[in-house]
């Protein structure tokens, strides 16, 4: 079964995707101490798919503009369903040979883990909406479009690669095509 991005027809109606689908993760770093805890809390409920979808309009100028903005509920929930946040403090960020001074406004990274298919067609929407969400929770808004102090990646995982459990034990057999080596990953218990 192919996966298509979460933006192709929204209102068709397929069976729910689940197979290789175990979970889109977003990572925040942030220098310690430089949010209080509900800072932080505010912040990861705002990086839910569903907060981040709910705002698509605010952003139409860096995503297709044919693209629906509103998606039926349905992809909604499964979104949400396979949803995680994380918010990591950093102890230690070194800008320009320098410890960043937890007084000094607060810089970002956030990297975004995604079904392999669907990363390039969720990047420009993700890295817009991200940068949007921190940017309204920042005590100065505009900074963060004019300074580099924020940062998103957007990684594909393949197929598979999220393994539930499993051990994978790969052998590499030589392939009579081109050179090339096959992998072939042996599940173990």
């Amino acid at each position: 079964m192919s996966v298509a991005s979460p933006f192709d027809a929204p209102n068709r109606v397929d069976p729910p995707i689940t197979e290789d689908l175990t979970m889109m993760f977003l990572e925040l770093f942030v220098p310690r101490e430089t949010l209080s805890t509900e800072q932080l809390r505010r912040l990861a409920e705002q990086l839910t798919m569903k907060q981040l979808l709910t705002h698509v309009d605010a952003i139409r100028d860096v995503v297709d503009a044919s693209e629906i903005a509103t998606a039926n509920a349905g992809v909604m929930d499964f979104l949400d369903s396979i949803n995680h946040v994380v918010v990591h403090e950093i102890g230690t960020w070194i800008v320009d040979s320098r410890r960043l001074d937890p007084t000094e406004p607060p810089r970002y990274v956030a990297r975004v883990h995604v079904p392999g298919p669907w990363r390039k067609a969720m990047s420009p929407f993700l890295i817009a909406s991200i940068t949007r969400a921190l940017s309204q929770a920042d005590t100065d808004p505009e900074r963060l479009y004019q300074n580099p102090h924020v940062e998103v990646h957007v990684i594909g995982v393949p197929e598979g690669g999220s393994t539930s459990s499993r051990v994978l034990d790969e052998r590499v057999e030589p392939s009579h095509s081109w050179g090339r080596s096959n992998v072939k990953a042996n599940s173990r218990s």
